[in-house]
């Protein structure tokens, strides 16, 4: 009598203790589902982000298919030296860059007028850069006492146009900033930079290989196949994989179930995905776990878990 007192103590206690751990899991797999859905919903929201005309920043797109087309587009001069160094492109990056069209209206004042046996007339062609600055990118000048085929000379002014490029990233996403802008080479002009506007930014990248462990609290869904089958509410602690969304094994996992007589509380040491091999669904994952009732009458269970990660 004394033993079986002691037996139904002790399982109480630990029924206790679980379902203490399972409400605790549950509070922070809350927490983490819905900050992961808020995140989730802003990144879907901000694929590109415009800081300014000449500022963006793009989501970095892993998609080893894409990189690849991406590689067989490229001029066979890149990927000859690529391979003669026994080298492998892991990411390609592309911007675009607009400038907006100018038309200079031949009543403007010229800058520079000489007159006289060898009269001419001097114009600067200027542009406008994403903030509205004028800089100059050619000159025309004009020579009227000149025959038909010398009265008109022009020409660009050597300029450069700088891209700088940062590459940001965390467990959920990778991002690439982007900035441009030009610089005239011309005196008075030497020394300031031009915004210009970036119409679009892309970068593509080889899915990464290289696998990790992350805390990574995940609440999920799903079903327990023993002597019949229930559903199960459940959370794991930690995760191993390329990153907390692509995960390969779900470890520790507590949860709760109910059949139609009983409440289950459930425990699996580990849970791999198969998701990875069906159609739809990437996240599922299966894996053994022991379970033990909450009516002091039933002892406990053993079988396979099916579980979806929210």
């Amino acid at each position: 009598m004394k033993i079986s007192m002691k037996f139904e103590t002790a399982k109480n206690v630990f029924l206790v203790a679980i379902a203490i751990a399972v409400l605790g899991a549950a509070y922070v797999g809350a927490q983490e589902i819905m900050n992961h859905f808020a995140l989730k919903n802003k990144l879907i929201q901000e694929q590109m982000v415009v800081l300014k005309e000449s500022v963006v920043s793009n989501r970095i797109q892993i998609d080893t298919a894409a990189l690849e087309k991406k590689i067989s587009d490229l001029d066979r001069s890149i990927t000859a030296l690529v391979k003669e160094r026994d080298q492998q492109i892991t990411d390609i990056g592309k911007t675009v860059v607009s400038m907006k069209k100018s038309v200079d209206l031949v009543n403007r004042k010229s800058e520079h007028v000489y007159k006289g046996k060898f009269e001419q007339y001097y114009k600067e062609i200027m542009a406008k850069d994403a903030e509205g600055n004028e800089y100059p990118i050619a000159w025309v000048m004009f020579y009227p006492n000149n025959p038909e085929d010398k009265k008109w000379k022009s020409g660009t002014f050597a300029s450069e146009i700088h891209q700088q490029i940062v590459l940001a990233e965390n467990d959920e996403r990778g991002d690439v900033y982007v900035e441009a802008w030009k610089k005239v080479k011309k005196r008075g002009y030497k020394e300031r930079e031009f915004p210009l506007k970036i119409e679009s930014a892309e970068w593509v990248k080889r899915e990464k290989t290289d696998k990790e462990w992350f805390f990574n609290p995940r609440l999920s869904l799903g079903a327990a196949f023993s002597s019949e089958m229930f559903p199960q509410l459940g959370v794991s602690f930690w995760s191993y994989g390329r990153t907390k969304t692509d995960m390969d094994w779900r470890i520790l996992d507590v949860g709760i179930g109910v059949d139609s007589d009983n409440t289950y509380f459930t425990f699996s040491p580990a849970q791999y995905n198969i998701g990875h091999w069906l159609p739809l669904i990437d996240n599922t994952f299966i894996g053994p776990f022991i379970g033990v009732s909450s009516d002091s009458d039933e002892s406990t269970l053993f079988g396979i878990s099916l579980d979806i990660p929210l």
